[in-house]
């Protein structure tokens, strides 16, 4: 069994101390700030009230130099010492969703710029909301900045601030920030914890033919309780994926030393749950907590097997979880900087303990799972730009010393791996500083040099960020396509349906322009839950894979797996939270696998205009569908003599219109059963 786990707060909006830190920029007008518009970005930056106004938009007719942006930026009369604090905090509000990001830029001198994304909920329109960054973990050097920054983040000599915003074609809309502000992080609170366990850890795993609901035990205490306290409750409250109350109660607290006797509380959980818990004094709430769960069977014995022709797979890391739900593919890579070469030409590993004794060279690979790997970047003593913070995205200063690196490295792993991509996102200016030109030479020594010690390798490329850029059109066009066996691309985008559908029809267009006929891989798909709710985010996953099994998709890879740095815990691509408890898309994923692997597409009923998009596999000899709905009002029920629904957590449904179901976002199962 998994190993209990203490509950963490999850919240999905960071709340601020009310601390008197006066703002680095109230806007109360815009006369230090120097607001540019370039390519096709026009519109207006205005001052009213004391927040800046950005209205903007993406006009084709306006035609300046550069990337389509609107960029501000102000320069201090002296460098600001922000070394005290935790970060930034940015109070904004939509007046017109944009749907691009916002990016805010410190300054250094010698034009060295450091930035981190604000990311703000489309949905919440018309509503302040307030976004912290951290200097210790968002701020990352930017590469359009001076070449030569030691990417190194000087809080002691900050010389202004810069906001910038990328304009998509049809970008129409308005933000209005009203301060950007240094605040300090409050300190941990050392009374009142709450702390929650469950037998079998916030992920509980299930025999395969376990029927949902199913009941779950929680224990909570109360640690150290704050003396003088009165009437001390606990009250809590179990909802699903969807917010619907699954159960609630109270205990009165009664001590146990300094701490609170254990309280027990137990209700029905379908696949996914979140506790609510709150600590009260009378009318005063001392603590508030939420503790989020998944009740997950296991995936048949059949549909564990391991099997390559797999679509589902899962990175990075924590991969004993997933190899018991089911997952058969994972991703990893290589780091040519952990290796030089020696005389001999083999090559050593650096790699060192923390007394720095070296490390032996032993991948931890976990069986039954299928692994994919990248190269991730060139080594110092290869690359051509050795003495650049970012030497690492740069081409070789000999291409057959690269080659026989990779040759090395795959002979090493070939017993294990047998799927290579090229490079992670080797778009120039990306993570890669060449050419397209250069572009493909590596996909061509990288080809050659994989089948050198593996000649039934599978190598990818080219692996851009979105499916549907120029880069992978001139891929193509410049003979890349020789250089690989498959396709590899990441897949981030608004949302699946229909983007998924129309970013694949777009790339076997331009595969058969060219004559090839290759499997796809998606090495990198996903949708955080700073700016997407948890719930969108699963039903983001499931329209995702059903999409790819019905297309043909060899391998889709969520991205990711945990928010491993996401210490704020405002939700990040991750199906884990930082806390190690499940975000309703692990469940869903869980489900997911269990009803659809092995399955074959057969076809979609209706059109691309549907008002539902509804797609038939069949499992075993038997159909089953996966729907939702693409707006509202919409119904649907299996076209089967006798079928069982399910939601997107497992649970079984029943119908309530007249014996259909209302289709929504979420997706639902339908099984035939007869």
């Amino acid at each position: 069994m998994l190993a209990l786990i203490t509950a963490c707060l999850a919240i999905p909006v960071v709340a601020f101390p009310q601390d008197t830190v006066a703002p680095l920029e109230p806007f109360d007008s815009l006369a230090e700030w120097n607001v540019e518009l370039t390519g096709h970005a026009a519109g207006s930056v205005d001052a009213s009230d004391g927040r800046a106004v950005l209205a903007v938009r993406f006009d084709p007719a306006t035609d300046r130099p550069g990337h389509s942006r609107l960029t501000m930026t102000r320069t201090f009369g002296a460098p600001e010492d922000l070394s005290q604090y935790a970060g930034l905090r940015v109070r904004a509000r939509i007046g017109k969703p944009l749907d691009t990001a916002l990016w805010l830029h410190l300054l250094e001198a010698d034009g060295v710029r450091y930035r981190a994304q604000v990311v703000l909920r489309q949905g919440l329109v018309g509503e302040w909301q307030e976004f912290a960054t951290r200097f210790d973990t968002d701020f990352s050097w930017d590469f359009e900045s001076a070449p030569d920054a030691d990417q190194k983040l000087d809080l002691q000599a900050i010389t202004g601030l810069r906001l910038m915003m990328g304009l998509l074609e049809g970008a129409d809309g308005q933000i209005e920030i009203d301060e950007i502000a240094p605040y300090v992080q409050p300190p941990e609170p050392t009374t009142n914890l709450l702390w929650t366990k469950t037998e079998g850890g916030a992920i509980k795993l299930l025999p395969a033919e376990t029927r949902l609901p199913v009941q779950v035990v929680l224990d909570v205490t109360v640690g150290k309780l704050e003396q003088g306290l009165q009437k001390p409750e606990l009250t809590w409250e179990a909802r699903d994926a969807w917010t619907r109350r699954i159960g609630s109660g109270s205990f009165t607290v009664t001590r146990n030393g300094e701490n609170s006797a254990p309280m027990t509380l137990g209700f029905p959980a379908s696949g996914y749950a979140e506790v609510d818990l709150r600590l009260l004094d009378g009318d005063r709430e001392l603590r508030r907590q939420t503790y989020c769960l998944a009740a997950l069977p296991q995936p048949s014995e059949q549909d564990a097997a391991p099997r390559e022709d797999s679509i589902f797979g899962i990175w990075p890391g924590g991969y004993g979880t997933w190899i018991k739900l089911g997952a058969k593919w994972a991703r990893t890579y290589c780091q040519p900087w952990d290796f030089e070469p020696q005389p001999d030409g083999s090559y050593r590993y650096l790699r060192t303990d923390k007394d720095g004794k070296p490390l032996p060279f032993a991948p931890n690979l976990e069986e039954p799972l299928n692994y994919e790997c990248f190269f991730r970047g060139m080594p110092k003593w290869l690359s051509t730009k050795p003495d650049r913070s970012d030497y690492r995205k740069f081409p070789p200063t000999d291409w057959n010393e690269y080659a026989r690196f990779v040759t090395w490295y795959v002979g090493q792993m070939k017993d294990r791996i047998h799927v290579w991509e090229t490079w992670n996102e080797p778009v120039p200016y990306a993570y890669w500083m060449g050419t397209m030109e250069e572009v493909i030479k590596l996909h061509e020594v990288t080809y050659k040099a994989v089948h050198a010690a593996d000649p039934e390798a599978i190598v990818l490329g080219p692996c851009p960020y979105n499916i549907r850029l120029p880069f992978t059109e001139q891929f193509f066009e410049m003979g890349g396509g020789e250089w690989i066996d498959a396709v590899v691309v990441h897949a981030y985008m608004k949302q699946p349906d229909p983007n998924f559908i129309e970013d694949l029809t777009w790339l076997r267009d331009v595969l058969q322009r060219h004559s090839l006929e290759k499997d796809i891989w998606v090495t990198e798909v996903g949708w955080d839950t700073m700016e997407h709710t948890e719930l969108q985010q699963a039903n983001y996953l499931v329209q995702t894979y059903a999409i790819g099994l019905a297309e043909g998709v060899h391998t889709i890879i969520w991205h990711m797996n945990w928010d491993y740095n996401d210490t704020m815990l405002r939700g990040g691509h991750g199906l884990l939270r930082y806390t190690h408890q499940p975000k309703p898309g692990l469940a869903a994923y869980a489900t997911l696998i269990r009803f659809l692997e092995g399955a074959q597409f057969e076809r979609y009923e209706g059109d691309e205009d549907a008002p539902a998009r509804i797609i038939q596999f069949r499992k075993n000899g038997k159909r089953l569908w996966v729907a939702w709905g693409r707006e509202p009002g919409v119904v649907w029920r299996p076209p089967a003599p006798k079928w069982e629904v399910r939601d997107m957590m497992g649970a079984p449904l029943e119908p309530t219109n007249q014996g259909f179901f209302n289709l929504g976002e979420s997706p639902i199962y339908g099984f035939e059963t007869g």
